[in-house]
């Protein structure tokens, strides 16, 4: 009885070895099949991305440098977008977006995947309504649209980009650069025409301080001038500094075929003489000064010139020093005429070339030369 007993035992226990081993194998078999299964979608999913061209490194580094606390991070985040970008996730998420159709590359949002029906069918789940991916599809394009538009207003604004100032938040064009304008050039209110350099040729106010130091070593020739007048501080030098600015201005357009000393001359003659035989002013006084030094600076002296004049000896031989109501006191000589500006400046000014009043007037003081309104110089005798 005992064996039959162990018999029918030992045949219950094969029974239901084989039966969980069956059941075992069936697991391995869904299992293997499902894992199969996953990775024929991962494989599938990884080739969407790759044909999506998604470079989350490059995004990553992207969002880094627009939220960056560093200035300078944030000024090269705006020059490869193509605008400034506020330092909010929002703002720097689409400058990211709009550097990545820049660059040729997708922006990477794993919900914004499900807008895509190729994608949900690799996964195995349902598309989304048509409804809502044409208003996604929507929203992308007048995103893109407003974007067009910040780059343009940004490029003919340039310097939002030194004040960081972003187009985003502007309903128009006007609005944007009245801020942006003011922003930027708002320290000029706060300096004055130091050394006679006016803060609105300067777009920044650290170019603006370089260029009044240089300036103000500049005139260090004119230190002897500046101290006997007793002048401290920089409003007084910079009357003064106007007056100097004013008698380099001669010598930056010098005429080219004028010797130095009789081109000295003339601007003596023009800036340094009293008007009507009266007493010297304190311009005139400040002109004179100032020609010294720049006469010096050519090598020669002021006083050396005036004997010379004085002597006859200043001009060449045939020369004759006239007056004319447009060119002012000029020589005129066997090589041409003389002048204190370039004939471009008469030409520019009243009409006409000094090859013309030359041609017109010969050697001949007594001719008036009439300046046309048009075309050819007129000419009457007095």
């Amino acid at each position: 009885m005992a064996i039959e007993h162990l018999i029918a035992a030992l045949g219950a226990s094969w029974i239901l070895s084989s039966r969980e081993a069956k059941e075992e194998r069936r697991q391995a078999q869904a299992y293997a099949a499902t894992a199969a299964q996953e990775q024929k979608k991962t494989m599938s999913v990884s080739e969407y991305k790759e044909k999506r061209k998604f470079n989350q490194i490059r995004q990553n580094q992207l969002m880094r440098m627009g939220t960056s606390t560093l200035l300078s991070d944030r000024q090269e985040f705006a020059k490869i977008l193509g605008r400034p970008c506020e330092k909010k996730e929002a703002s720097v998420t689409r400058g990211v977006r709009a550097i990545a159709e820049k660059e040729g590359w997708s922006y990477y949002d794993e919900n914004e995947l499900y807008y895509d029906p190729e994608y949900c069918k690799i996964i195995g789940v349902p598309p989304l309504s048509s409804v809502l991916i044409t208003d996604y599809e929507n929203k992308e394009a007048e995103r893109r649209k407003k974007e067009k538009v910040w780059q343009q207003w940004a490029a003919r604004h340039p310097q939002c980009f030194r004040i960081a100032e972003s187009p985003e938040f502007y309903d128009t064009e006007d609005s944007f650069a009245l801020v942006v304008k003011a922003k930027a050039y708002k320290w000029r209110d706060l300096c004055f025409n130091g050394y006679n350099i006016a803060p609105s040729r300067y777009e920044t106010k650290e170019e603006y301080e370089q260029a009044v130091e240089q300036r103000r070593s500049e005139i260090q020739i004119y230190s002897h001038l500046i101290e006997a007048r007793g002048l401290k501080s920089d409003i007084g030098i910079s009357f003064f500094v106007d007056s100097v600015d004013r008698m380099e201005a001669y010598f930056k357009e010098q005429p080219a075929n004028v010797p130095v000393k009789v081109f000295i001359y003339l601007v003596y003659l023009h800036t340094c003489l009293p008007y009507g035989g009266g007493a010297l002013s304190s311009t005139q006084i400040d002109n004179r000064d100032i020609l010294s030094v720049l006469a010096e600076q050519r090598g020669t002296t002021l006083d050396a010139i005036l004997e010379e004049a004085d002597r006859g000896t200043l001009l060449p031989k045939g020369a004759k020093m006239l007056r004319n109501n447009y060119l002012g006191t000029y020589v005129l000589t066997r090589e041409g005429v003389w002048t204190l500006y370039p004939s471009s400046y008469y030409e520019r000014k009243y009409g006409f070339t000094l090859n013309e009043f030359a041609k017109h007037c010969g050697n001949n003081p007594d001719i008036n030369f009439i300046p046309p309104q048009k075309g050819v110089a007129r000419i009457s005798k007095e």
